[in-house]
């Protein structure tokens, strides 16, 4: 494997690794890519939806939650094929005990994600069924707020861009 050579004086503050998500009435969109010197080398189109629903757009911000950490890793210097090598050990030795280990919660769906403003997680849900929608928001290390309406929901003074 041939590793480039970078040196702190040529490192711009945007370089490096990088995850861009895009969500609209029109498309929801996830990027994954690598700039250097104010110039895009590498970028791949992870997932796109076209006139996306909500649980469409939230698997691709859900995705997005996976590859910013693969992005942060790669920053600081990780090593990816290592890396996936331990990500298949543990998946083989989840499945192999035949336990469940998703956090699934029946009749909810995910449906948005970001930092706030202490950079914890938040986690926001919809519960799918009949009558209003209700929603949970869930900052993780910090609170869960349960029987939300979609206006407090939207309330984007809590949640930062991810």
């Amino acid at each position: 494997m041939t590793k480039t050579k970078i040196t702190w004086d040529s490192v711009k503050p945007d370089d490096g690794f990088f995850v861009k998500v895009y969500v609209s009435e029109a498309m929801a969109e996830l990027v994954f890519g690598l700039k250097s010197n104010g110039q895009i080398m590498f970028n791949k189109l992870i997932a796109r939806c076209l006139e996306p629903n909500r649980n469409q757009a939230a698997e691709v911000t859900r995705k997005a939650i996976l590859w910013e950490g693969i992005a942060e890793y790669l920053n600081a210097g990780g090593d990816l094929q290592s890396s996936v090598a331990e990500i298949k050990n543990i998946t083989d030795r989840m499945v192999n005990k035949g336990e469940d280990y998703c956090f699934h919660m029946p009749h909810w769906r995910y449906f948005s994600t970001g930092l706030n403003q202490n950079g914890n997680r938040v986690h926001e849900f919809i519960r799918v069924g009949d009558g209003n929608p209700e929603f949970v928001r869930w900052v993780r290390n910090e609170y869960v707020d349960t029987g939300l309406t979609e206006e407090q929901i939207m309330d984007n003074d809590i949640v930062l861009d991810s």
